[in-house]
């Protein structure tokens, strides 16, 4: 099986285990227009046509002002060791 329908297959199971998602359901879908972002919005709208689920899916982009992003790259992460990162602070 390919990393794509591995991945695919992965989210499905997820939405199905844990109930997420019934026919005709609104979905917000807050994207940042990522890689990781689009290929989400792409899976679930390829499983909203092979279900036939009806999905109302709503996208929702977040921009950040180019003053607001981090530039110092050796602080990004930090917030997964604990420590809170410049980028959490100065987006408050």
């Amino acid at each position: 099986m390919s990393i794509i329908g591995e991945v695919t297959r992965k989210v499905y199971e997820f939405i199905v285990d844990y109930n997420l998602l019934d026919k005709g359901d609104e979905v917000g879908l807050l994207l940042s227009l990522g890689k990781d972002s689009i290929a989400l919005l792409e899976i679930l709208n390829y499983l909203n046509e092979k279900f036939n689920l009806n999905l109302n899916m709503i996208p929702i982009i977040v921009v950040f002002p180019k003053h607001k992003i981090l530039k110092d790259k050796s602080r990004r992460g930090k917030e997964a060791t604990g420590e809170r990162s410049h980028y959490h602070t100065t987006l408050r």
